[in-house]
This record gives C-alpha cells, structure tokens and sequence, in this order.
C-alpha cells in the first residue's frame, strides 16, 4: 500500500510543478489540461474563480506573471483525492498594475479515470508579507489631485 501511495504523491508533485509552470507561463492550453472542469478557486481577497475566469486572466491579458513560483510543498493523499500545501511567490501585473505577494496555497487534487485534475485552489497571504494588489503604475500628480470638495465644484462650474 505504501508503494502507491509514493506513486501517487510522485503523480500529484510531478502535476503540481507542471500547473506553477503553466501559471507563470499563462499557457491556457496547459492549464485547461491540468484544472478540472469544475475547478474552482478562492482567491486572496476572498473571490472567486471558476475554470473559465481562471483561464480568462490569461487569454485577455490582464494577468502576466513575471515569476510564479511555489516552495516547501506537502501532500497529503486521502483515497482518490490529494492535498498539496506549499508557498508561493508572485510578480504579476493585472491590468497593467503591480500585482504581488507571498501566498500560501492548498491545492486538492483528484484522481478520476487513472488522471491526476486540479479541482480547488485556496491562497491566502503569507504571514508576515503583504500582498500587494493593484497599485497604480504613476502616482498622481498633486496638481491633479482633487478632494471631493474640489471634484464637486469643478463639475458644478
């Protein structure tokens, strides 16, 4: 029994470095491959992404991963489903703006028809890091700040 279960926590490890891959890639076509079709994932902030908002940070764009890395993974096989706890790091921009952090993340996988999926995605911020999330590339110039007040007036002149 012990031998499967390496085998299958090898599987897991070997599909999870292929997703991170395919995640800093954006390679759409891999990662339809790698996540289920009912995949889901809770972001960060608490949103959350069914596969084809998954995919479509990728194909429109808005989400270019610079780095995407992930460390210290631990899996955990239950039946036909495994956990696979781990860290990582992001340097991405979404929308043209910086979009980083430090995450922690629980992937839980499931094996149907002989074939490791991803089916669920939690991140969560990693302890004493910040995420940083959608800072604007410029500040603003102070000339072209304006207060509420001074937003109310220039529209009322």
């Amino acid at each position: 029994m012990a031998g499967r279960r390496d085998i299958a926590e090898r599987e897991v490890m070997m599909l999870n470095a292929r997703w991170a891959h395919a995640e800093e890639a954006g390679d759409v076509g891999l990662l339809n491959t790698l996540l289920d079709d009912d995949f889901v994932a809770v972001g960060p902030t608490g949103s959350i992404l069914d596969k084809s908002q998954w995919l479509a940070r990728h194909e429109s764009g808005m989400l270019r991963n610079h780095s995407f890395t992930v460390s210290d993974p631990t899996v955990r096989i239950v039946g036909n489903a495994a956990f696979v706890v781990e860290s990582a790091d992001q340097h991405a921009t979404f929308g043209g703006d910086l979009a980083c952090g430090r995450f922690r993340m629980t992937g839980i996988f499931e094996r149907r028809r002989e074939r490791w999926r991803l089916v669920a995605l939690h991140l969560s911020a990693h302890a004493h890091h910040d995420v940083i999330k959608s800072r604007p590339r410029r500040p603003i110039p102070a000339a072209r700040q304006r207060t509420p007040k001074a937003e109310l007036q220039a529209r009322s002149a």
